[in-house]
C-alpha cells in the first residue's frame, strides 16, 4: 500500500499536467461517491467529511460562488451538536436522508430529492391533467 501511495503522489505531482488533471478528477469523483454513500447509508459524519473535502476543490478551480456556501454550511453543521443537539441526534440516526421503501436498506436519498421524485411521480399518475402540470 505504501508503494501504491507513492505512485499516486507521483501521478498527482510528478508526472505532468495531464496526469495531475486526471488525478484531481478521480479525487473529486471519490468525494462525490462519498456524498452519495453518506446519503444512501444515512451516515452524517461521512456527509460532513465529504462536504469538508469538497470545499478546497471549489477554491482550487476558482468557483467562489460554490465555495462560499458549502463552507458556511459545513461551519454551521459542525456546530450542530452544540447549537441544536436534538437535530444533531436525528441526523446521526440518518434523519437527513429519506427512504421511500423498506426493502432496500441502501436506498436512502437526500430529502430534497425525495420531494422532487414524489412530486414528479404524482404528476405522472393517471387521472392528473397533464396540460395543467405542464402549464
Amino acid at each position: 500500500m505504501q508503494v501504491f501511495g507513492v505512485y499516486l503522489e507521483f501521478l498527482r505531482h510528478g508526472n505532468g499536467d495531464l496526469s495531475s488533471l486526471w488525478m484531481s478528477y478521480i479525487d473529486m469523483v471519490d468525494i462525490l461517491l462519498g456524498l452519495i454513500r453518506a446519503s444512501r447509508e444515512g451516515d452524517w459524519l461521512l456527509h460532513l467529511k465529504s462536504v469538508r473535502d469538497m470545499i478546497p476543490w471549489c477554491f482550487a478551480y476558482d468557483k467562489l460562488n460554490y465555495a462560499r456556501y458549502p463552507a458556511i454550511y459545513y461551519a454551521q453543521m459542525s456546530r450542530l451538536h452544540n447549537d441544536h443537539p436534538d437535530v444533531h441526534d436525528h441526523f446521526m440516526d440518518g434523519g437527513f436522508s429519506a427512504q421511500l421503501g423498506c426493502s432496500n436498506p441502501f436506498g436512502k436519498i437526500p430529502v430534497d430529492q425525495t420531494i422532487e421524485e414524489t412530486v414528479n411521480k404524482d404528476t405522472q399518475t393517471p387521472g392528473v391533467p397533464r396540460g395543467l402540470v405542464l402549464n
